[in-house]
């Protein structure tokens, strides 16, 4: 059975979606346990990706392309959807290690009393 090309498309960016997020879970699931563990683009790229052991990370930016994704997926979010969430998950630019931050919800401005 053949697909049209809208199908594969649609499938394509599906298992990407599906990758982005197998990648997310795996690197907060291990930094979570793991508090002195760097991530690195190789052990990435062989675990989550499916490459083998020893691939040039040069020659395949996979892992960099694919961080640089989630990214920004998670900057939209944030600035959308979850505008008003109170735990932010964070995957910084320069390293692999997601972060989770809390933020302390703004306090509403007292109403000044007025006297007659």
């Amino acid at each position: 059975m053949r697909c049209s090309r809208g199908q594969r498309a649609g499938h394509q960016e599906t298992r990407a979606k599906d990758t982005r997020d197998l990648f997310f879970q795996w690197s907060f699931s291990l930094s979570k346990f793991r508090r002195d563990i760097e991530l690195k683009e190789s052990v990435i790229g062989v675990e989550v990706f499916g490459r083998t052991p020893g691939y040039n990370s040069k020659d395949d930016p996979i892992v960099r392309t694919e961080a640089r994704r989630l990214r920004a997926r998670l900057a939209d979010y944030y600035q959308g959807t979850g505008a008003a969430d109170r735990v932010i998950l964070e995957l910084p630019k320069g390293g692999y290690v997601p972060v989770v931050r809390i933020v302390s919800p703004v306090p509403e401005p007292i109403a000044r009393r007025t006297t007659l």
